[in-house]
């Protein structure tokens, strides 16, 4: 087996690393400790269409590689990894639609994510009193939302719409 990266992986590497290096790592440290978003490269971003790398080509994306796509990951996080964050749950977000999602869904939603037009992300949470205790495959599903960052029960009326 060959681990060395292809001509056209080492050009995409130092592309990458070019960006991180000109656009993101002198203002890393800066922006994180002030808390200001960066939206300036994000639009970067879109403009190169990293945030299509996992949507089909015939929605608008890139759809590289996996050795690809881990190299955006590598060169991005060395500058700053809140940035890598943001592109990387949109990428899972993407990659789930377009595997698991209805053509319609798909046709709808992806066009648009390709391009950073619109954006996704992902929620994690886990319900305090299991957590670390379940085993794989026993999923729960918490009837617990937070609100003003203290949690709530949510009524029955509500609970349906999280269930299916």
């Amino acid at each position: 087996m060959d681990f060395e990266l292809s001509e056209q992986q080492t050009a995409f590497r130092d592309l990458m690393r070019d960006f991180a290096r000109r656009t993101i790592s002198p203002v890393a440290r800066e922006w994180e400790l002030a808390g200001r978003y960066p939206s300036e490269i994000v639009d970067e971003m879109k403009s190169m269409g990293l945030f299509g790398m996992l949507v089909p080509e015939e929605f608008g994306g890139i759809a590289i590689d996996a050795v690809s796509y881990a190299l955006v990951f590598e060169e991005i996080s060395k500058a700053w990894m809140g940035v890598a964050g943001i592109l990387g749950s949109h990428s899972l977000a993407t990659l789930m639609l377009a595997r698991y999602g209805t053509p319609k869904q798909r046709a709808r939603w992806l066009p648009d994510l390709a391009t950073g037009e619109r954006r996704s992300g992902i929620a994690l949470t886990g319900d305090a009193r299991v957590c670390g205790r379940q085993r794989p495959g026993q999923a729960r599903l918490s009837r617990t939302r937070i609100v003003g960052g203290l949690p709530e029960r949510l009524p029955r009326s509500r609970r349906e719409r999280f269930r299916g």
